[in-house]
């Protein structure tokens, strides 16, 4: 066995690098803000890979890059840098995808090539401020507070929760 699967409920979408806060709700209002001045969105995915092709450790579904996603993921990384105690001491580019596995035991992987296109959309009706606890079987994520986008067309599929 080479690949711990996550539960289906552990899916999401992060959109900004892990920080730390002992106040949460201090992002209440900044977060809410955002979420009114954004609509839904729909986003594809088209691939299912390996993370990095040397050394790969994630197994992910692999999305078309959203400008629209992407400009709601730098202003959420905006108000995470002016608001947290403790940010990411690294900020990357964004990269629309949903992990799906983890590699076990730094075990190698030997189709490390492995592209298996797919095709499906997704609509985006909220994010969320998750926390992150690590555990021995890996992270649990619970829902801090949603915060539903603004409507602008009717919705055929829905992503309700992001991880922040």
């Amino acid at each position: 066995k080479t690949l711990k699967w996550l539960l289906p409920s552990s899916y999401h979408i992060t959109l900004v690098p892990p920080f730390y806060t002992d106040h949460p709700d201090s992002f209440f209002k900044p977060l809410s803000k955002i979420a009114s001045k954004n609509s839904c969105l729909s986003v594809s995915f088209s691939q299912i890979c390996y993370l990095a092709k040397s050394n790969p450790k994630l197994l992910w579904v692999l999305g078309t890059q959203s400008s629209k996603l992407e400009i709601l993921s730098n202003s959420l990384t905006k108000i995470v840098m002016h608001f947290a105690e403790h940010s990411s001491p690294y900020l990357h580019d964004f990269i629309l995808h949903i992990t799906l596995a983890r590699t076990i035991n730094k075990k190698r992987i030997e189709n490390r090539s492995l592209i298996i296109p797919v095709h499906f959309k997704e609509e985006i009706t909220s994010f969320s401020l998750i926390e992150s606890i690590q555990t021995s079987t890996g992270s649990k994520y619970n829902v801090i507070q949603n915060f539903p986008l603004r409507w602008n067309e009717p919705i055929q599929f829905k992503i309700n929760d992001l991880m922040l």
